[in-house]
């Protein structure tokens, strides 16, 4: 994957923003500041849930790729998961 560019809250980038809106309160600010961490929070939760997903999908495409010789082609996940049912029954079939 390529790397992720992010801008991390800084403690300058804090007190910036709460010298931006001074005027709404400081309450007011928290509030943003704090829905805010907790948005980047959740992207960081959902960025990693999604690495981890392409991480199988890429083991997956490759072993698909090595077995049938068609290293120049990325299946979807239907024809992974026809390939693995017939796999499966050509293994249930041979014990």
């Amino acid at each position: 994957m390529a790397e992720e560019t992010r801008l991390p809250l800084t403690a300058e980038m804090r007190d910036k923003l709460r010298k931006k809106y001074s005027d709404c309160g400081d309450g007011d600010v928290i509030r943003l500041l704090e829905d805010l961490e907790a948005a980047e929070r959740d992207r960081d939760d959902l960025q990693a849930g999604f690495e981890l997903r392409w991480e199988a999908d890429q083991r997956a495409i490759k072993r698909w790729q090595e077995e049938t010789g068609r290293t120049m082609w990325w299946p979807d996940h239907t024809d992974l998961l026809v390939w693995l049912m017939a796999k499966i029954g050509k293994n249930e079939t041979d014990e």
